[in-house]
């Protein structure tokens, strides 16, 4: 598995329109709540996630049985 820095991922997904209006109205959600996002007020929602072609997992660190 591979770690991908997800808020990374937005911000180039973000750099490919010429406005934040627009990269939000691609991703499907108001600019106000992409502003959120970017600015660590909110997390990435799954479905923002699924946008950019990326999903969450959740993986249990520490000792293996």
């Amino acid at each position: 598995m591979k770690d991908i820095d997800s808020f990374a991922e937005l911000e180039r997904f973000c750099q490919q329109y010429d406005t934040l209006t627009e990269a939000a109205a691609a991703l499907a959600i108001t600019k106000q709540y992409l502003s959120d996002i970017l600015r660590n007020h909110r997390d990435i929602t799954p479905r923002v996630l699924g946008k950019l072609g990326l999903k969450r997992v959740v993986v249990k660190e520490g000792k293996s049985a």
